[in-house]
């Protein structure tokens, strides 16, 4: 299989298309759930489209939808720190906003993953 698909590798340095697609092998051979890392889901555009591999449509939700969303969300008062938490006594403020946007948009996607 993989000596078909040889001519479809760039050249290095040269800018090319991919997806990421769902792993061949979600289970290893004693029944446990491999943890597939994006290198590994990763395909070439027109070869998964030849292939018919199907996409891992929770990966780009993941990236583009549920940040978004979380956006909104993370103003409501439940998603800031406490008031005694390390973030509060941060006396440099640019770093401390910065801290609790992070805090908050962490808390905020993790009600939605979970939701």
């Amino acid at each position: 299989m993989r000596g078909k698909y040889d001519s479809k590798i760039p050249v290095p340095g040269k800018r090319f298309s991919y997806v990421v697609s769902y792993p061949e092998n979600t289970f290893d051979l004693h029944g446990r759930k491999l943890m597939s890392t994006k290198d590994e889901k990763m395909e070439f555009a027109d070869v998964a489209k030849e292939l018919e591999k199907k996409l891992d449509l929770y990966h780009y939700f993941k990236k583009t939808i549920i940040s978004l969303r979380a956006r909104f969300i993370m103003y409501n008062k439940k998603y800031e720190p406490e008031p005694s938490s390390r973030i509060m006594r941060i006396e440099d403020l640019d770093e401390k906003y910065k801290q609790i946007d992070d805090y908050a948009q962490n808390k905020a996607k993790s009600w939605f993953e979970g939701f």
